[in-house]
């Protein structure tokens, strides 16, 4: 079985917590803050990885997107999509943004350009950078780059057995109950990236 966390859901808790950080609101429409976030999702353990970009964008006083385009200022490479994956309060993320024939997503800087509903535009940047082996290793390697980082945060999640997730955060006594399956996750937020190793059984952990 295929478990539906690869991007969207570990969004999902980054877009709660990010949107349980605001507490003021601001009335005049405006783009506030792009957070980018490379993501290397390993499917098995020799395999390479895939690679993804997710995007989480802070908005306020606006109805919806029409338009988002995400640009990487060097190759000026773009994506563009119309459709959040998750929206909470005034946090929306765009997940999945991938390169074409697997190639890795490009690091650096990019602008994302985002026009509302009403026609109105908006700029707004960010940056991500990740260890230049990493596209190439396999899982046990890509856990060895990731551990030699400064700030890298080891994550579980852990799933029930019909896919649901039902912890992601670091190990802690009893993120093991009612859990089937498990995948460490190694987030380092200077730089935008999360490696995602494969799925185990709760019991090889």
């Amino acid at each position: 079985m295929k478990y539906f966390l690869p991007v969207q859901i570990a969004f999902s808790v980054l877009v709660m917590l990010l949107a349980s950080c605001v507490s003021c609101s601001r009335e005049q429409a405006q783009l506030l803050s792009a957070h980018g976030k490379l993501v290397f999702d390993y499917a098995d353990a020799e395999s390479k990885p895939s690679m993804s970009l997710s995007v989480v964008l802070e908005t306020q006083g606006m109805e919806g997107v029409e338009r988002l385009k995400i640009v990487h200022n060097e190759s000026q490479y773009e994506w563009e999509s119309a459709f959040p994956s998750v929206v909470v309060s005034s946090w929306s993320s765009y997940t999945e943004f991938v390169a074409v024939d697997n190639a890795p997503v490009p690091q650096g800087a990019y602008t994302v350009y985002y026009t509302d509903v009403g026609g109105e535009s908006y700029e707004s940047s960010f940056t991500v950078h990740y260890p230049e082996e990493l596209p190439a290793a396999n899982a046990a390697d890509a856990a060895r780059i990731m551990e030699a980082q400064g700030g890298v945060r080891r994550v579980v999640a852990a799933y029930a057995k019909d896919g649901t997730l039902l912890y992601f955060d670091e190990e802690k006594d009893g993120w093991r109950e009612n859990a089937v399956s498990a995948r460490i996750c190694y987030v380092l937020d200077e730089g935008g990236v999360m490696c995602m190793l494969p799925e185990k059984n709760v019991s090889e952990e």
